[in-house]
């Protein structure tokens, strides 16, 4: 079973991504793409997205305890938090495969934002 089902629509063609193994890695693919060849084909992968989630999370401890700023997290410190758990904080995923940019909206009003050259943006709204 792959983790993000049915939580990553593109933006594009308004399908879903699809969990795809590739190379030993799990990833993700628009299914506009994949089925019928009508998007474009741009791949997302899953511990990818594990850690931008591990890391919107941490950025909220940081500012809960008052460090506000600290970005950055250790991979033992990942381990800690189970990914269902993270998972089920997720309200949607939306990915722009045209111009390779993701959003991830969380259950808490959140925001992480990932563009083409994968910088990150994390917002309170």
């Amino acid at each position: 079973m792959y983790l993000f089902s049915k939580k990553i629509k593109c933006l594009n063609c308004n399908q879903n991504f699809r969990g795809v193994n590739e190379r030993g890695k799990r990833k993700y693919i628009c299914s506009g793409y994949h089925n019928y060849r009508s998007c474009v084909r741009w791949k997302v992968e899953e511990e990818w997205l594990l850690e931008l989630i591990h890391n919107h999370f941490i950025i909220d401890m940081y500012k809960d305890i008052g460090i506000i700023g600290g970005r950055g997290s250790s991979k033992d410190n990942k381990d800690t938090v189970v990914a269902e758990e993270l998972i089920d904080r997720i309200e949607s995923i939306r990915v722009s495969p045209v111009y390779e940019e993701l959003t991830i909206y969380f259950k808490d009003g959140t925001k992480t934002f990932m563009s083409k050259n994968r910088q990150t943006y994390w917002t309170d709204e």
